[in-house]
C-alpha cells in the first residue's frame, strides 16, 4: 500500500510542497506550480494535521526567504480565499472532513503505538514498521492499522535518535 494510504501521501505532499518551494526560490519560480499541485492532493487527502503543517512551514519559508510586498500578501489570500472557496463548491465531504473532531477510535491505536515507542525508545522500530505492530483486535476495531498521526508513528518508527535526525536535515534546508 505504502504511499496509496492517505495519511502517507498527505506526509510526502506536505514534504513534496516544501521541497518545491525551496526549488523556486533557488532555481525555478516554475516549481511554484509543483507547490500547488502538492498543496492540492494534500487537500484532498484530508489530513488535516498535515495540511496545518505544510501551511505553516511554507508560510514561514515565504516570510523568511522572500522579500514580501503588499501586493503579495494580498495574492496570497486571494488566492487561497478562492481556492478555499472552489473547495467548499467542488468538495462538500472534504470540508465535512477537515472540520470532523471524532477521533474514530485512532486513541486505542494511538496507545497502543505509544507503547512500541516506549519500549523502543531510541531507534524505534524501524520506518515503515508501525503497522506490523498494531494488535488484529485494535486494527479490527478501528478498520485500520495507520496511526493517522506523523508525530506517534515517526516516533515508534524512528525513535528520538531518528527523530533528531529528520529535525536536523528539515532545519537545514530551511
Amino acid at each position: 500500500q505504502g504511499s496509496t494510504i492517505p495519511a502517507f501521501l498527505a506526509a510526502g505532499s506536505a514534504l513534496g510542497a516544501f521541497a518545491a518551494m525551496c526549488m523556486a526560490r533557488h532555481y525555478d519560480q516554475r516549481y511554484l506550480f509543483v507547490v500547488l499541485i502538492n498543496l492540492a492532493i494534500l487537500a484532498l487527502t484530508g489530513g488535516r494535521m498535515a495540511l496545518v503543517i505544510a501551511l505553516l512551514a511554507l508560510g514561514f519559508l515565504v516570510l523568511t526567504r522572500y522579500r514580501i510586498t503588499t501586493g503579495l500578501i494580498t495574492q496570497g489570500f486571494l488566492a487561497i480565499a478562492v481556492m478555499a472557496g472552489a473547495a467548499f463548491i467542488l468538495f462538500p465531504d472534504l470540508i465535512a472532513r477537515l472540520s470532523h473532531d471524532d477521533d474514530s477510535g485512532r486513541g486505542m491505536l494511538w496507545a497502543t503505538v505509544i507503547r512500541v515507542w516506549d519500549a523502543h525508545p531510541y531507534f524505534g522500530i524501524g520506518l515503515g514498521q508501525q503497522g506490523m505492530v498494531v494488535p488484529e483486535s485494535v486494527s479490527k476495531w478501528v478498520t485500520t492499522t495507520a496511526a493517522h498521526n506523523e508525530y506517534i508513528r515517526l516516533g515508534s518508527e524512528l525513535g528520538w535518535v531518528g527523530l533528531g535526525m529528520l529535525g536536523f536535515v528539515y532545519v537545514a534546508f530551511l
